[in-house]
């Protein structure tokens, strides 16, 4: 089986677009243009399965209408072609699963503790959303942005995204630190936290996947 992921709306112009369809310098980017991004996926995967095994947009993004939009032609297309689909991800903790865990739920909540809000404040120094760039203007985030502007329009969100991923794990290494002073129990509540019946869907993806 050919199997592929496609992220269209992390890459240049379509992060910088207000809407889609949209035209922009002098590109139309809609549904035949997301098509023919998706014949280059599997070009050399015709004679096979196709799965689209990864695909769907951040919650956390704005323009949520624009990138539902897009998301449901992705999904049309692959459905015409024949194409086997899933999207990513079923279950998270709320940034682009079907399903998370509730607010009210022990995990939630030690999220969005003061001390693990904190490790989040350290990390914010060179952390960057998607190619938008640093969150803060501070020397070091200015030297990052700096690093930044010899990239090309196109290439530019790539550096940002590892820029981000380099300090992701390295707040997963500090949020999974303080798991330490918990006892099993407390373990237990956390774990339980991503059991079905202590989450809830996500209204903007359950419009696309009903």
């Amino acid at each position: 089986m050919f199997e592929f992921h496609i992220y269209p709306d992390f890459t240049f112009p379509l992060d910088k677009m207000t809407d889609y369809p949209q035209t922009v310098e002098g590109v139309r980017y809609d549904r035949g243009w997301l098509r023919e991004r998706l014949h280059e996926k599997i070009a050399f995967g015709r004679r096979r399965p196709v799965l689209m095994g990864e695909f769907g947009f951040s919650l956390y993004e704005g323009q949520i209408n624009q990138l539902q939009a897009m998301v449901r032609d992705m999904l049309s297309i692959a459905n015409e072609e024949g194409w086997s689909w899933t999207e990513w991800t079923y279950k998270d903790f709320g940034e682009m699963g079907l399903v998370s865990p509730r607010a009210d739920t022990p995990w939630k909540k030690f999220l969005s503790s003061p001390e693990v809000n904190a490790e989040r404040e350290k990390a914010r120094v060179l952390y960057a959303v998607r190619g938008a760039g640093p969150q803060t203007d501070g020397f070091l985030a200015r030297i990052t942005d700096s690093i930044a502007s010899h990239f090309e329009p196109g290439t530019k969100h790539r550096f940002y995204l590892r820029v981000q991923r380099v300090f992701d794990e390295e707040l997963t290494y500090a949020i999974v630190y303080r798991l330490k002073e918990k006892n099993e129990a407390e373990l237990r509540q956390l774990a339980d936290s991503f059991a079905f019946d202590s989450c809830a869907a996500s209204p903007e993806l359950a419009e696309i996947f009903p």
